[in-house]
């Protein structure tokens, strides 16, 4: 099942990164049957209440973020396409709790300031539009197999 569930996040990064890449949007049909097919696997793992309890978790705090940056600045940075994304992938994959929600930040840090160095590499500018999804998913990736959790104070 864990196979699965890596393939399931790997295929659907690349449709995702690929598109929000290409047209900085994400699809809702995208996103809902990404979201569906890991509904399939979590009620077959029986996790289901403790992943839509995460999910929901997540949606909730980042749309907050989109919010107050919404209120803050005329240009927002973060899209609800990225809200939205970043719940469905904290469904399939990242746990409650403090500590979880810590160690993804981390990451998700880490992936923006590695995606934002390169895009300003190649561009020669800071870029003025960031398409979020491929550092999201590889923030899901360092979250998953990156020993980062190590480093923050227990």
């Amino acid at each position: 099942m864990r196979y699965l569930s890596e393939i399931l996040l790997a295929l659907f990064a690349l449709i995702i990164s690929y598109e929000d890449l290409k047209r900085f949007r994400i699809s809702n049909k995208v996103l809902i049957s990404f979201l569906l097919l890991l509904s399939i696997q979590a009620a077959l793992s029986h996790q289901i209440f403790l992943e839509f309890k995460s999910g929901l978790l997540y949606f909730f705090v980042f749309s907050f973020l989109y919010l107050l940056i919404s209120l803050t600045s005329r240009k927002s940075r973060l899209g609800f396409g990225d809200v939205k994304l970043i719940a469905v992938i904290a469904f399939g994959y990242i746990n409650v709790g403090f500590q979880s929600a810590c160690i993804f930040m981390a990451a998700l840090w880490i992936a923006l300031l590695i995606q934002l160095f390169f895009e300003t590499l190649v561009r020669r500018k800071f870029p003025s539009h960031i398409a979020m999804a491929p550092s999201i998913f590889f923030a899901a990736g360092l979250y998953l197999y990156a020993p980062i959790g190590l480093h923050l104070s227990q």
